[in-house]
């Protein structure tokens, strides 16, 4: 059993948010894979992106989220819902 709070993977992401670390190419395919393949605006990176998401992964299911209706019936959330949970080690709670 580890005593860290965080998955490697995690720390190196979070590392990399404060600026305590420079993001490698692993990194960047990190993100990739976790579904931030692109910048979502101009104001912040799809880091940024995922930092917010990580943020409030273990409350998401009570904040309020919409989606976009296609012509074929179905839909893209506007904020996916990740399954992935942290340890309980480290908890968010909403305000």
């Amino acid at each position: 059993m580890t005593n860290d709070l965080y998955s490697a993977d995690e720390r190196r992401l979070l590392e990399g948010w404060f600026g305590s670390k420079s993001l490698s190419l692993e990194d960047e395919d990190l993100l990739e894979a976790w579904g931030f393949d692109h910048d979502p605006c101009e104001a912040y990176t799809r880091l940024d992106a995922w930092v917010g998401a990580f943020a409030v992964r273990d409350i998401q299911e009570r904040l309020p989220n919409c989606g976009i209706g296609k012509s074929d019936g179905t839909y893209v959330l506007t904020r996916p819902i990740d399954k992935r949970r942290r340890s309980k080690k480290v908890a968010g709670l909403a305000r």
